[in-house]
């Protein structure tokens, strides 16, 4: 089957979801190798790795909520609405909202930070505590321990650089159409 052959649905981007918080928890991609045949078909089979070195700090609730946007089969993969349902979402989200409700009562400026609170409180933090229950004790489970400074910097720098090459391909491509624009326009008024 040719994947330009197979219908564009929300689950496709559920997959997408699963691929970017992959990349948040961890620092690198799911699916990276250097040869693209064999990266396309770990794509397609759904091959990927968490490197123990990494994701032993990260939350059970976590990883599982990440294997389930992960999965290959459109209709196992969890949709939106599931993800939203998903144990360390909610705890996550009851967490960050709780935090800011008791700091500060003018909640409408703090909605737009929720990913990034729930990210940082998942990797600088076991993240499982939100004043009443838990995921821990909800999900039968220990918390992980903490990550150490290194690996944490180590994947702050891989996200850097992720995203310093994503800030280049749009100089670039910017660049393209700027030139691009150019063309049409000197070849729509030619000099006579």
């Amino acid at each position: 089957m040719n994947l330009s052959d197979t219908a564009y649905t929300p689950a496709v981007d559920m997959w997408s979801v699963g691929v970017i918080l992959f990349i948040l928890l961890s620092g690198y991609s799911p699916f990276d190798h250097d040869d693209e045949e064999q990266l396309f078909k770990n794509i397609k089979e759904g091959v990927y790795c968490m490197d123990d070195r990494i994701w032993r700090y990260i939350s059970e609730g976590a990883k599982d909520c990440v294997r389930q946007l992960l999965t290959v089969d459109v209709m196992n993969r969890m949709t939106a609405t599931q993800a939203l349902q998903h144990p360390w979402i909610r705890q996550k989200h009851h967490h960050h909202h709780h935090h800011h409700h008791n700091n500060n009562n003018n909640n409408d400026n703090n909605n737009n930070n929720d990913i990034s609170s729930i990210m940082t409180s998942e990797t600088n933090s076991t993240g499982f505590t939100d004043g009443g229950g838990s995921l821990t004790s909800s999900m039968n489970m220990q918390p992980p321990e903490q990550m150490p400074k290194e690996i944490l910097e180590e994947k702050q720098n891989r996200l850097k650089q992720r995203l310093e090459s994503i800030r280049m391909i749009r100089e670039e491509e910017a660049l393209a159409m700027d030139i691009a624009m150019q063309q049409d326009s000197d070849n729509s008024n030619p000099s006579i």
